[in-house]
């Protein structure tokens, strides 16, 4: 008998709050009840109880609504042994507000997405069962949530709002910087010399070759000039002979057929380990000079003289020169001064005779050679 008795007390409370024009047309202030926000994904039960209150304590500091509280809306729901849980329909929530005799309802949720709170709430008529607003605020930390719902209590009260600013990227990182370092120079564009495996190949032709035992100082210069002395002329290459040189490290290999005295032929090897260089080896001129180890061998005959000759020699030399580059060719001109260290020789004279002869250190030898060499 009781609660039928509360029963229809509620429903005429309602009627009268429904129909009363003071609380509309006078003062423009509502009777509004708040259900709790629906808490979506990355929210806890907790911060959505929390922010529920905070939106009916703001709603009520906008002047424009009466804002039932939560206590006497879960008396009266529970005294009409009304059952809140599932009821998220528009039906069901006007059917609410019915039982709480109010004018408006407010619903909405609270989800993130990314790193981005959202809120989003709506007014529901309850006599017309019709959204009369809805909006919707971001927030982009946990802190930023009660501002979001000022702003949203505002904007349902049609009150001026606050923008929420959008967060700030984090400072990079000062990074020090680098010491100076001053630039290398710019390199000279040169010959293809500066890397130890560049190498040269070509090809040289002697201009002469004199050969010439060893005598006192004032007929040697006779010898050089040369006129009125003992020398033999080697002569010159039978065909171009052959030049390898290692750049960097100055070491040449030089190969040659040459041919003297009517119908002898020699094959001359020399092997340079040591070569000095007297300008940077950017300079399109180099001059140099040669240290050579020589080794040859000689053969063939003289007509009615010597036949079947055979001859085996070891020498050093010392050659001074200068080589001229474009681009990777170089064009060179040398000469030097050599001396014989051992010599054998064998032949036949014209009338049969067998001859056989060893030579130490008794004579000079003074190449004369130009050519040119391709780098690679």
């Amino acid at each position: 008998m009781k609660n039928c008795k509360y029963a229809v007390f509620s429903v005429i409370a309602g009627v009268i709050l429904l129909y009363n024009p003071a609380f509309c047309a006078d003062t423009g202030v509502f009777t509004a009840a708040v259900l709790d926000l629906e808490a979506k994904e990355g929210v806890s039960a907790g911060v959505v109880s929390t922010v529920s209150d905070y939106l009916r304590t703001q709603l009520v500091k906008t002047n424009r609504f009466t804002i039932v509280t939560r206590e006497n809306m879960e008396a009266i729901l529970k005294e009409q042994k009304f059952q809140m849980t599932g009821c998220t329909s528009q039906e069901c929530i006007v059917e609410i507000g019915q039982l709480l005799g109010v004018h408006k309802m407010f619903t909405g949720s609270i989800g993130k997405v990314g790193t981005t709170y959202l809120i989003n709430l709506k007014i529901i008529d309850v006599q017309t069962g019709k959204i009369d607003k809805a909006d919707a605020e971001e927030a982009y930390t946990e802190d930023q949530l009660l501002p979001a719902i000022r702003n949203l209590a505002n904007k349902m009260a049609g009150l001026p709002t606050k923008p929420i600013a959008a967060p700030q990227p984090a400072p990079a990182p000062y990074v020090a910087p680098a010491p100076y370092v001053a630039a290398a120079p710019a390199p000279v564009p040169s010959l293809p010399k500066t890397e130890p495996e560049k190498f040269g190949i070509g090809t040289y032709w002697s201009i002469s070759e004199i050969s010439a035992r060893p005598v006192p100082p004032a007929t040697l210069i006779r010898i050089i000039v040369p006129y009125g002395a003992e020398y033999n002329d080697f002569g010159s290459n039978l065909i171009p002979a052959f030049t390898f040189k290692w750049y960097n490290s100055g070491v040449r290999l030089d190969f040659a057929v040459k041919r003297f005295l009517d119908d002898m032929k020699s094959v001359t090897i020399n092997i340079i380990p040591v070569s000095f260089h007297f300008l940077d080896k950017s300079s399109p001129v180099q001059p140099y000079i040669d240290f050579s180890v020589d080794m040859w061998i000689g053969w063939g005959e003289i007509t009615n003289w010597i036949y079947g000759y055979l001859d085996l020699g070891e020498g050093f030399h010392v050659k001074g020169g200068v080589e001229f580059f474009a681009g990777p060719v170089g064009l060179f001109f040398e000469g030097g001064i050599g001396f014989q260290i051992m010599d054998l020789e064998t032949w036949k004279d014209a009338w049969g005779e067998s001859y056989d002869t060893s030579n130490f250190f008794d004579r000079l030898y003074f190449p004369l050679n130009f050519g040119a060499r391709i780098y690679f």
